[in-house]
């Protein structure tokens, strides 16, 4: 182990080293895996005395000028993963079993969902409920037709490959999708849970990304499918879509651990694209429903409002073929957007750590 933490430490010199030549050769840049900011450079020296104001842009500046600044990242990176099945960003996403990634960010719900420190209360999940009962009664009374879906988190259903440590903190009390979906006892609500379909499916193939934190095409369709189950509009067949495996060495979270110049790093990702006449038009435009998506063709001449999360990008390819005309805002259930747009369907949809 120590020979091992010195060649660790070795080729962490090796690569100052590295830095420090980059400093000064004009070599061509990895791809930044951060967030990418636009900034003026300093013109003058004089732009150094105000250093309080400017230590945030001088970072900035440093990360874009300086060369081998992402490959060093990269490399770090890289052989965390590969030797030490280690991330460097362990508070947003750490390394499973066989090369599984997973989101563990505090600050975005992630950890206290699985961990289940975020277990309702009776009167909050009693309030959560009502207010789901009283959005479908009043939807219905103007003749609009509501289902609410809450898509399970990766780690609900891929615990197997979690790390060890992680599985340790989870406690053994039934976690909030559970409580949320068992305050339903009377089945009154129209609500959506796709977790035993899920499970009972993954065994036959992926349905989640290893390297990522949202599920593939086949996961969306089957949410998909139990999504107009609920709303009693017939499915497409997967026999209806073209399945191709392609090779992707993407991901949110090789990004979020410095590895997203990885190119040896890969996994095969299903790709479903409609063989039938219908086509989707996409259509951009102003305001706060984000894009538009039409189909001429669809059976019901019908306008969908779908209020989602990121969840929900990789199913409007499916959904859209059933409707004329559907938005899918990116935000939760807004009762304005509702009266604005007139919708004839609403949908709410989000990730198990945004209940």
């Amino acid at each position: 182990m120590r020979n091992i933490q010195l060649l660790y430490l070795g080729l962490l010199c090796l690569l100052l080293l590295v830095m420090g030549i980059g400093l000064v050769a004009p070599l061509p840049l990895k791809d930044n895996c951060d967030a990418d900011t636009t900034i003026a450079p300093f013109e003058t020296l004089r732009d150094l005395s105000f250093i309080k104001e400017n230590v945030q842009r001088l970072e900035t500046i440093v990360k874009k000028k300086v060369n081998f600044r992402n490959t060093l990242i990269h490399w770090n990176s890289f052989i965390k993963f590969r030797f030490f099945n280690s991330s460097i960003n362990t508070d947003q996403a750490v390394i499973g079993k066989d090369g599984w990634l997973y989101y563990s960010s505090k600050s975005d719900k992630i950890y206290e969902s699985f961990t289940r420190q975020n277990r309702y209360r009776y009167e909050e999940l009693k309030a959560a409920l009502d207010e789901i009962q009283s959005r479908t009664i009043t939807l219905a009374n103007n003749n609009i037709q509501y289902c609410h879906a809450i898509w399970p988190n990766k780690s609900t259903i891929y615990p197997e490959h979690l790390p060890a440590r992680y599985k340790r903190q989870q406690q053994t009390k039934a976690s909030k999708m559970t409580q949320f979906f068992n305050g339903n006892n009377s089945n009154s609500l129209p609500l959506v849970d796709i977790r035993d379909t899920l499970m009972y499916l993954k065994d036959a193939t992926l349905l989640y990304l290893k390297h990522d934190s949202h599920w593939n095409d086949l996961g969306a369709y089957y949410a998909y499918v139990a999504l107009m189950q609920q709303l009693h509009i017939q499915p497409y067949p997967l026999s209806d879509f073209e399945v191709s495996w392609e090779t992707s060495h993407k991901g949110d979270l090789l990004a979020l651990i410095g590895l997203c110049n990885a190119t040896s790093i890969t996994e095969k990702i299903p790709v479903l694209k409609y063989k039938g006449h219908k086509v989707i038009e996409k259509i951009e435009q102003d305001g706060n429903t984000g894009p538009l998506f039409s189909c001429a063709q669809a059976e019901q001449k019908k306008t969908l409002l779908m209020f989602r999360d990121s969840y929900g990008s990789a199913l409007r390819q499916f959904i859209s073929l059933h409707f004329e005309t559907a938005y899918y805002p990116w935000k939760q259930y807004d009762a304005a957007l509702v009266k604005e747009l007139e919708p004839d369907v609403v949908i709410c949809a989000q990730v198990e750590r945004y209940l």
